[in-house]
C-alpha cells in the first residue's frame, strides 16, 4: 500500500540511501482501508507504512522498474499516435 514491498523494492534498486533504518522490521497491516481517503493515512498507521517492506528486494525493484518502463513507453506511443 504505502512504503510496502513494491515501493521499498523500487527504492532499494534506484535510491537505497533514501530508506530509513528499520525498514526491514516495520511491517504494518491495515486490512480495512475503506476510509483512507477521508481519514488519511495517519488514521491507519503511526509510521506511514502499510504493507510489508521486509519482503522487499533489489531484484524485485529491478523487475518492477523494467516493467514500468516498458508500460510507460507503450502508453506514450498510444497518447502521441496521430
Amino acid at each position: 500500500m504505502h512504503a510496502g514491498e513494491l515501493e521499498t523494492s523500487i527504492l532499494l534498486t534506484a535510491y537505497p540511501n533514501y530508506l530509513r533504518d528499520g525498514w526491514q522490521t516495520i511491517d504494518h497491516t491495515a486490512t480495512d482501508r475503506r476510509y483512507l481517503t477521508s481519514l488519511g493515512i495517519e488514521a491507519y498507521t503511526p509510521t506511514g507504512v502499510i504493507g510489508y517492506p521486509s519482503r522487499a528486494t533489489e531484484a524485485k525493484g529491478r523487475v518492477a522498474l523494467e516493467h514500468l518502463g516498458r508500460s510507460a513507453s507503450t502508453l506514450i506511443k498510444i497518447v502521441t499516435a496521430q
